[in-house]
């Protein structure tokens, strides 16, 4: 009830009572499509299996929050922060990451296919490995002017 309320409700205030209410649930495989939690306080929160399709999680805080498997297909995660957060296997495809802090945050296996990544935040602790290397768009206005396989995009990274 309460995920579903955060894809219809308008009012930011509830919204922002919704996301804090939802907090103490258990949300293993919660489905969150849709949903609109910009600015939500999920930090330490296990989303495992979780879908977030096409929800707008602008500026949420997901630091050290365990997404393992999450589905985070076409979302909007814009300066989101996913510090040291568990996402391995997540599905990151067509997500909105630019600017989005992943310093320390365990990325192996994930998928990153058609990612927005321009300003993404990684450090030495950041974690990738049995990645696909699918393309990402590294182009500031995430509009796919400038793409390069994954690979490429951390090897570019690292220098």
């Amino acid at each position: 009830m309460l995920a579903a309320s955060l894809a219809i409700e308008d009012e930011p205030k509830v919204l922002k009572t919704l996301t804090i209410a939802i907090a103490v649930a258990d949300l293993h495989e919660v489905d969150l499509s849709g949903a609109r939690a910009h600015d939500a306080y999920w930090a330490r929160i296990d989303f495992t299996d979780a879908d977030f399709y096409q929800a707008d999680l602008t500026r949420a805080s997901l630091r050290k929050a365990q997404l393992t498997r999450a589905q985070f297909r076409d979302t909007k995660l814009n300066d989101a922060v996913l510090a040291d957060s568990t996402c391995e296997a997540a599905n990151f495809k067509a997500t909105d990451l630019r600017g989005a802090d992943l310093s320390g945050a365990m990325l192996k296996q994930a998928s990153f296919e058609r990612a927005k990544v321009f300003g993404v935040k990684l450090d030495p602790a950041t974690t990738f490995g049995e990645n696909p290397d699918h393309e990402v768009d590294v182009s500031e206005l995430g509009d796919g002017s400038e793409t390069m396989p994954l690979a490429q995009w951390l090897a570019r990274r690292a220098a």
